[in-house]
């Protein structure tokens, strides 16, 4: 009974295949006779690299199961042989990164209970007594990185609407050195214009690029915004930016160190 890794979770955003976190557990009799009942038990066992803070090794008949997310089937089942002698069951894995299982099957069903085996014995790979043990399979799990800048949008954001050149745009209904307010829009969630730029006042031959460093559902912050603008004032707002080439790629060392500590 080999076993390997699985990666239960999706493999594309787009993925719709929900049965990535089931695997068959497979046992044949040597006889290779028909109707007969193997009895399964899927282990949560320790991994077997020696990185023990990660995951200690537990010690005999008195170590646990340690694994974070949850797998059916759990404690005996059984499965009755096929007409070339092979008997199956599916196993369902959590979604956890970093659990680890095996399987035993046997047909004498007192071969998977204590005192005939314990937990110990399974983690070590130790065959029932009239059966086998598989190798370990782990859970893993791939981490999806997503590289965002703005870009143009062509349906509606929010409560509010990009005009056709990538720009937000409207009158402001109070205006002082710092904060821009147009009561009647819906810039949420918070902040999500940082970074862009706006012109308080589209109607001057004055264009101005003031970078936004603050915003909330009606208000965005800048410097000098009353500078060349008033209170009623058409105002621009720029968050485009198709040139992905001035977006840095993501810094991934606090991601690094924060699954250093991935369970295993």
């Amino acid at each position: 009974m080999a076993a390997g890794k699985i990666f239960p979770g999706k493999q594309s955003y787009n993925d719709t295949d929900s049965n990535r976190n089931k695997v068959y557990a497979k046992a044949h009799v040597d006889t290779g006779a028909s109707g007969v009942t193997v009895y399964f038990k899927v282990w949560d066992v320790d991994h077997d690299a020696a990185n023990t803070p990660l995951d200690p090794n537990g010690s005999a008949q008195c170590a646990g199961p340690d694994n974070r997310g949850s797998h059916s089937p759990t404690g005996i089942t059984s499965a009755t042989t096929d007409c070339t002698g092979w008997a199956e069951i599916t196993v369902t894995v959590s979604l956890q990164p970093g659990d680890n299982y095996r399987f035993s099957a046997t047909t004498t069903q007192s071969d998977l209970q204590e005192p005939n085996m314990y937990w110990q014995d399974a983690d070590n790979g130790t065959d029932p007594t009239d059966g086998k043990t598989s190798g370990e399979l782990d859970v893993w799990r791939k981490l999806w990185v997503e590289r965002d800048s703005f870009g143009e949008p062509e349906i509606e954001v929010g409560e509010y609407i990009f005009d056709g050149n990538g720009k937000l745009t409207g009158n402001s209904t109070s205006l002082t050195s710092t904060v821009l307010t147009d009561s009647g829009e819906d810039w949420r969630p918070a902040n999500q214009l940082v970074g862009g730029e706006v012109d308080p006042d589209t109607s001057d031959c004055v264009y101005e690029a003031i970078e936004i460093t603050a915003s909330t559902q009606t208000t965005i912050t800048g410097s000098n915004l009353n500078a060349n603008a008033s209170s009623g004032d058409p105002y621009e707002i720029d968050v485009d930016d198709d040139d992905m080439g001035d977006v840095p790629d993501p810094d991934t060392g606090e991601l690094s160190t924060a699954m250093a500590q991935c369970y295993v």
